[in-house]
């Protein structure tokens, strides 16, 4: 996504708060869903760590865009986001993944 793309989320999407990250989604005109990552060095300090989160994000998200038509997803990293394995991180995933396409507004 653009810079401009990531503004539009952060500014029209509706969030979905987790203990550990937020997740933004908005609808888009393209038909596909999209991902975008903001994984700050602030809120995660080693970058083994920052890595990790984006290959499961990025797997997850590979899994489960079949049925996340039309969307463009933001998944923001909070400061004990690297403190959960990746097992926790599938879950937590999933479960937003599912919220979100069950969201009446998408």
């Amino acid at each position: 996504m653009k810079p401009s793309e990531y503004r539009n989320v952060f500014n029209t999407g509706i969030r979905f708060h987790e203990k550990t990250m937020l997740i933004i989604a908005t609808k888009n005109t393209y038909g596909i869903s999209r991902l975008g990552l903001a994984i700050a060095k602030k809120n995660v300090k080693k970058a083994v760590d920052r890595n990790r989160i984006k290959r499961v994000a990025r797997e997850s998200f590979r899994h489960n865009q079949s049925i996340l038509k039309g969307i463009d997803i933001i998944v923001v990293a909070r400061a004990n986001m690297a403190s959960n394995n990746n097992q926790v991180l599938q879950k937590i995933l999933e479960r937003n993944w599912v919220r979100i396409q069950s969201c009446k507004q998408f």
